[in-house]
C-alpha cells in the first residue's frame, strides 16, 4: 500500500491511541461514515506497517464491485480529516485547555454565574502550577483578561491591572529568549547570520528591573545564559543559571529541560569559540548530566546523533580516555539502529587516537560510511570534518608524509566546497592543515629557526583548530632535536 497522510499519522499511534481512535470513529456525533469505520477496522489489523494492497482493501470494503481507485481515495480523505480532528481532541485534552474553551463559550452566552464558578476552579488549578513557565503565564493571563472582560461588560470600564500587564511581559520575554536560542544554535551549525538587536534591548530591559524578575526562575535562567552568551556575563553567572535550573529541575516540563540543556550547550560552545577554555569542562559535565537524567531525544531510549557527537567530542578534547571509553560503552548503542555500526567506528577511531594507537585510528577513519548517518549531506557535515581532522593528525603521528599531503588536498577541497559550513570554522580548519604541513616538513627535515618561528606564530594565532595539539607537536620537535 502506498502511504498517505492518514496512514503516516496513524502509524505513529500507540496501542492505547489506536483504541481511542476506534472509539472516536464509532461516535455517531463525530463520524457518520460507516465505511471509514470499516476501513480503519481493516487497517488496524496490520498496524503499524499496513502491508495490505489497495485491491485487497477495496474488495474487503466494497465486495464484488468493480475496482475504483477514486472510492478508496475519497475514503482515505475522509479518514485523514477524522485523524486530524482526533489529534486536535488529544491536544486539547493533554493541554488542559478544555476549561478555557468552556468558559469562553459560557461568556458568549452571558452565563456569568457559571463562568465565575468555572473561573474559581481554573484559578485554583493554575495556582498549583509551581513553575512559572509559558503554561502558567498563559493560564494566569487568561484569568486576568476574563475577569477584566466581565468587568468591562458590566461597568463599561476597562480595568486592566498592573499584574496582568506584568504577566504578559513575562510571557513575551520568556518566549522571546527561548526562541532566539534556536537562532543562536543555527548560527553555530551553518553559515547564516541573524539579527539579535531586539533580544539585546529586551535583556537591557530585564537588567534595568532585575529585582522585579527575580521571582521568575525560568525567565532568569534564560536571562543569565544570554548574558553569558553575549560576553556580558561571567562564569559565575553561568553557574548561577545552572543552579536555578537544578533547584527547579523537578518542577520543569521535559520540554523546558531539553530547551535549557540545549541553551547551555550553545552558550558553552560560543564561549569556547571565544577561546574561554574553562567552558570546555562545563560543557562535558552538562552533556553527561543530560544523559544521566535521560533528557535526550523525542524518541524513547534514543540519543540524537548531534547530541552524541557533542558529548564525544567534548570528552575527546579534554583527553579523558577513561571517561570517553565509558561513554562509548554506555551510549553508542543508543543511537538510531541504522547508524550504530558507523557511530561505533567513529567513536573507536577517536578513542584509539587518545590511546596512542594511531594506525588503528586511521584505519577506522577510513571505514566510516557517512551516508548511513543522516539523510542529508548538510547534517553529516561535522561528522565528516571530525574524521578528516582525526585522519590528518593520525597521518602526522605516523609520519606518513606523502599520504598526509594527499589528504590535505582532499580536505581543503571538502572545506572550500561546503556551502553551509561557517566561514570561521572553515578558516580554523584550513589554518590547522597548513600548520600540520609545516610541522610535517620540520619532522622530515628539522630547522631550529623555522621551528621557533612556527611555535611563535602558533602562540599568536587565536583562530585555529586543534591549537593545543599543534603546540604540543611543535614543542616535541624542538625538545627532540635540541637534545641531539
Amino acid at each position: 500500500m502506498k502511504k498517505n497522510r492518514a496512514i503516516e499519522i496513524i502509524s505513529t499511534f500507540s496501542a492505547k491511541e489506536v483504541k481511542q481512535f476506534e472509539e472516536f470513529l464509532n461516535s455517531p456525533f463525530l463520524n457518520k461514515n460507516r465505511k471509514v469505520v470499516q476501513l480503519f477496522d481493516i487497517l488496524k489489523e496490520s498496524h503499524p506497517n499496513y502491508d495490505i494492497s489497495d485491491a485487497n482493501l477495496f474488495g474487503r470494503i466494497f465486495g464484488n464491485a468493480s475496482y475504483r481507485k477514486s472510492y478508496l481515495r475519497n475514503l482515505f480523505s475522509d479518514l485523514n480529516i477524522l485523524v486530524e480532528e482526533f489529534l486536535l481532541s488529544l491536544h486539547v485534552t493533554s493541554k488542559s485547555d478544555k476549561s478555557k474553551f468552556v468558559i469562553e463559550e459560557l461568556i458568549s452566552r452571558g452565563l456569568y454565574d457559571l463562568v465565575l464558578k468555572k473561573m474559581k476552579i481554573l484559578e485554583r488549578n493554575a495556582g498549583r502550577h509551581i513553575m512559572k513557565d509559558q503554561e502558567y503565564y498563559a493560564n494566569m493571563i487568561f484569568i486576568s483578561d476574563t475577569k477584566d472582560l466581565m468587568n468591562t461588560d458590566r461597568s463599561l470600564s476597562d480595568r486592566h491591572t498592573s499584574i496582568s500587564i506584568k504577566r504578559k511581559i513575562c510571557l513575551s520575554l520568556l518566549n522571546l529568549m527561548e526562541s532566539y536560542f534556536q537562532f543562536a544554535l543555527e548560527e553555530q551549525r551553518i553559515k547564516i547570520s541573524h539579527d539579535f538587536g531586539f533580544l539585546k534591548l529586551s535583556l537591557a530591559y530585564i537588567n534595568s528591573r532585575l529585582n522585579e524578575f527575580k521571582g521568575e526562575p525560568l525567565l532568569m535562567i534564560y536571562y543569565h545564559l544570554w548574558s553569558v552568551y553575549f560576553g556580558d556575563g561571567t562564569v559565575a553567572e553561568f553557574v548561577k543559571a545552572r543552579k536555578i535550573f537544578n533547584n527547579h529541575f523537578m518542577n520543569l516540563s521535559n520540554f523546558d529541560r531539553k530547551n535549557i540543556y540545549s541553551a547551555m550547550q550553545t552558550v558553552c560552545l560560543k564561549r569556547i569559540d571565544a577561546n574561554e577554555e574553562s567552558y570546555r569542562k562545563m560543557l562535558s559535565d552538562i552533556l553527561l548530566e543530560l544523559l544521566s537524567r535521560s533528557v535526550t531525544s523525542h524518541k524513547k531510549n534514543l540519543i540524537d546523533l548531534n547530541l552524541y557527537r557533542n558529548v564525544l567530542i567534548s570528552i575527546y578534547k579534554l583527553k579523558d580516555t577513561k571517561r570517553l571509553k565509558k561513554f562509548i560503552d554506555n551510549y553508542a548503542g543508543s543511537v538510531k539502529q541504522e547508524s550504530r555500526n558507523d557511530i561505533n567506528t567513529y567513536s573507536e577511531a577517536h578513542l584509539s587516537f587518545l590511546e596512542g594507537n594511531f594506525q588503528m585510528s586511521l584505519e577506522l577513519c577510513n571505514k566510516v560510511n557517512f551516508n548511513r548517518f543522516f539523510m542529508s549531506t548538510n547534517e553529516n557535515l561535522y561528522f565528516k570534518n571530525d574524521v578528516r581532522m582525526l585522519a590528518l593528525k593520525a597521518l602526522y603521528e605516523l609520519s606518513h608524509f606523502e599520504m598526509l599531503l594527499n589528504h590535505t588536498d582532499t580536505y581543503r577541497h571538502f572545506l572550500r566546497n561546503s556551502k553551509v559550513m561557517k566561514d570561521a570554522q572553515k578558516l580554523k580548519s584550513l589554518k590547522c592543515i597548513e600548520f600540520t604541513k609545516s610541522l610535517a616538513r620540520l619532522k622530515s627535515s628539522f630547522d631550529d629557526y623555522e621551528s621557533h618561528r612556527l611555535l611563535e606564530n602558533l602562540k599568536q594565532e587565536m583562530d585555529v583548530s586543534e591549537k593545543e595539539w599543534l603546540l604540543e607537536k611543535g614543542k616535541e620537535l624542538r625538545h627532540k632535536y635540541s637534545n641531539k
